[in-house]
């Protein structure tokens, strides 16, 4: 018998926050329940304030959405309250994994209030989390809101003390969106290796202390 056969599998907790962050896990979506040999199994898990970018066909099950709402605008403030008050929820409808990815746009107005604040609650509960990120700056607005969620994120790492490790892309005029969409699958892939639990001389230990470290 193989190692990998004899090692238990690892989980790999994906959550797509906010438009751009269901837009990149989406394509990950698939994979729900699944691996590949090398990989962990990958969780599917949406958090938005509308279902405009949720993929087609969709299970309620796969979805955490808040209730009467359909969008921020753009406007971080305008769900924040309502979203802080059910990110516990999120968490309990839709538990961590042995690694936990969020993805979410820096500069709309859902994800970059549900992104810091899932991973807020990660780091509280003391689970592994990354983030994957992409801030803009096409206009005044998005702009702002990119700085404000960086900042936000700063903010977690200094109340907490636990760094936040993020993988940040920016969208930019001079390539097309699919680009940077690319890199963050990429990164998923390269997560979801290392959250296998088939890596010799690799435990979830290791993976905590090589993910606080690159903080």
């Amino acid at each position: 018998m193989t190692q990998e056969e004899t090692l238990p599998l690892g989980t790999l907790r994906l959550y797509g926050s906010g438009g751009a962050g269901t837009n990149i896990v989406g394509s990950w979506h698939s994979m729900d329940g699944r691996s590949v040999p090398g990989t962990a199994e990958c969780l599917v898990a949406y958090a938005d304030t509308s279902r405009a970018n949720l993929p087609a066909n969709v299970k309620d099950s796969h979805v955490f959405l808040l209730a009467d709402k359909d969008g921020s605008g753009g406007v971080r403030k305008e769900n924040h309250t309502d979203i802080g008050r059910n990110v516990p929820g999120l968490l309990q409808k839709h538990p961590p994994g042995d690694l936990n990815v969020v993805c979410f746009s820096a500069s709309g107005g859902s994800g970059s209030v549900f992104g810091p604040l899932t991973i807020k609650e990660l780091i509280n509960a003391n689970k592994p989390v990354v983030a994957v990120v992409v801030g803009s700056e096409e206009s005044a607005i998005r702009r702002t809101n990119t700085l404000n969620t960086l900042k936000s994120l700063d903010n977690i790492a200094r109340q907490s003390g636990v760094p936040v490790v993020v993988f940040y892309e920016h969208n930019t005029q001079d390539e097309p969106r699919s680009a940077v969409d690319a890199r963050c699958g990429f990164v998923l892939a390269s997560l979801a290796l290392l959250a296998s639990r088939q890596n010799r001389e690799l435990d979830t230990a290791d993976v905590r202390s090589e993910e606080r470290r690159v903080g």
